[in-house]
This record gives structure tokens, sequence and C-alpha cells, in this order.
């Protein structure tokens, strides 16, 4: 996740992840932006601006992308909407990434879930995942947190076909995308391409020997 933090005149942006391989390409993608990823504490990294940005911090960027935000208030960015499908599904990818599970169903596959305590922006999320025929649930998770009640959302993709979907079109990076690739989930449902031709009329033909 990236968090924004701001004191003042200063501000900076800070992400949290345990997986070397999420933080080498976070730390390559802000290398290209022009920005410089260090290391905080644990899986705390700090975001910040390198020589030659003129006062462009990540904080403007984060801002003109459309994802400042707390946990609560984050929404998807109106520009993702109408994006290119491959941009989409690299944005469902990286989410799912940093903020998705997979769990293991036996025989029956896995089961992978987006979870967020915004209702609004799992809902957008379905949607986005309907672009590539994916299905999935949207539904309200009662939890602890620190021994409090804790309220959030998880859409759910399940059923074989919808991982074979999610597996062949959105692009996972770390331990979750390799336990995606070493899956082997099966298509079941006939591309809509191969679907017969609409129903255009239906005429009487009366009664015909069987």
């Amino acid at each position: 996740s990236v968090n924004v933090t701001a004191k003042g005149d200063t501000c900076g942006a800070s992400f949290t992840n345990a997986d070397p391989e999420i933080i080498a390409d976070f730390t390559r993608v802000a290398g290209q932006l022009g920005f410089k990823v260090r290391h905080i504490d644990k899986c705390s990294y700090g975001l910040s601006c390198a020589s030659g940005r003129d006062g462009y911090t990540p904080r403007h960027w984060i801002r003109e992308r459309g994802v400042m935000g707390s946990s609560y208030t984050k929404q998807v960015p109106a520009w993702v909407f109408t994006a290119p499908l491959r941009q989409i599904a690299i944005y469902l990818g990286t989410y799912f990434a940093c903020d998705g599970s997979a769990e293991s169903l036996g025989k029956n596959g896995y089961r992978l879930t987006y979870n967020s305590v915004s209702w609004e922006i799992l809902e957008a999320v379905q949607h986005l995942l309907l672009r590539f025929g994916i299905h999935s649930s949207l539904r309200l998770k009662n939890g602890t947190y620190k021994g409090r009640n804790h309220v959030s959302f998880r859409t759910t993709i399940y059923g074989e076909h919808n991982i074979a979907l999610f597996r062949k079109h959105i692009p996972v990076t770390g331990k979750r995308g390799h336990l995606l690739q070493a899956s082997t989930p099966r298509f079941c449902e006939f591309p809509v391409k191969w679907f017969g031709d609409e129903v255009q009329k239906v005429s009487q033909i009366g009664k015909l020997a069987c």
C-alpha cells in the first residue's frame, strides 16, 4: 500500500510491503518517474524527490493521478475506466499483488480476493474485472483488528473459469503472481466469439415426425 503523509509545507510518500519482488518493481518504476526510494524500517519505504525534479514531489504525482486519500477515501481514478485494456489489467494486477489474497481450496483450485475498507473502490474493481469477463462477488466482512470490531469489504473471484481468466489476463508481480502461474485452472466456458448467432425469428411449421 502507498500512504501520503504531510506536515506543514513538506510532504512525503511511504510504501509498505514485505515482498522483495514487489519492492524491486516499485523501486524501478519510482526511478523512471524521477523519485528515490529509501528503506525506513522493517517493511516501510520512503519515496522522495530525486535531483533535478524542481520541487515536483511524490505528492504532486499522486494528486495528479487521482489516487490521493486514505484507505477509506481512495477511489479508482477516473482515467483507469477509459484506459486501454492492457493498462486496466496492470492496475488490477498491481492492486491484487499489494492488497489481494489467494486462498487454496485444494482440489477446487483457488479463491482470489481483493480486500478494502472502501465499498466504492471494490465496486469499481468488480466493474473493471467484468471488462475481461471475470465474475466476482462483493460482500461485507466483519472481523477484528487490534482487539476491536473491524468492518471491511471483500471482492471475491471464485470458480475455475474465472480464475483461469484472471490468470490469463491480469499480470501479478510477486509471490501471489508465482502462485497463480503455478496453478492450472481450466476454461469451462466457450469464449463469447464462439457463441451461436442470436435468434432473429421463430416461425410455425406445424407438426412433423420425430
